[in-house]
């Protein structure tokens, strides 16, 4: 369940992180999101692959090793299933929901930003903003 400040949380992690630029296992889309969670619910979902990875190519590798498949959709099934999140429809999306942007090869995860209108995701020179339209899956951290 999401601690009674999440919402002060929320906006705290992405306040600190807004010229955090990408990084394979420091600060890559999987672990942004799991850090979401972790911020809005105290139950760290990827603590079975941090500091495991440093690259893309290992964190493929990693991701493949703990769920069976090297996928971003693999990736996110495996933390909401950590943290008992259930998939919702995009349209119910609401702010500090994980969701899925693209699908395939260029697929990654970010979160639904603090105004409820879009995306949040880890970029080159810090947090991108990206229309919601973007989203494919997304599930409610509970």
């Amino acid at each position: 369940m999401r601690l009674p400040d999440w919402q002060s949380r929320l906006h705290d992690y992405l306040l600190s992180h807004v010229e955090t630029k990408f990084q394979y296992g420091s600060l890559d889309c999987g672990l942004f999101t799991a850090d979401v969670v972790h911020a809005l619910t105290g139950i760290d979902p990827a603590i079975d692959l941090r500091g495991k990875y440093s690259s893309r190519r290992d964190a493929f590798s990693a991701v493949k090793a703990v769920c069976g498949t090297a996928t971003m959709a693999a990736i996110a099934t495996y933390l909401a299933d950590k943290c008992g999140m259930q998939e919702i429809p995009v349209a119910f999306a609401q702010r500090g929901d994980a969701v899925l942007i693209g699908s395939g090869a260029k697929s990654h995860l970010g979160i639904i930003s603090m105004h409820g209108t879009h995306i949040v995701a880890p970029g080159k020179t810090g947090l991108v903003y990206l229309s919601k339209s973007q989203a494919t899956k997304a599930w409610r951290i509970q």
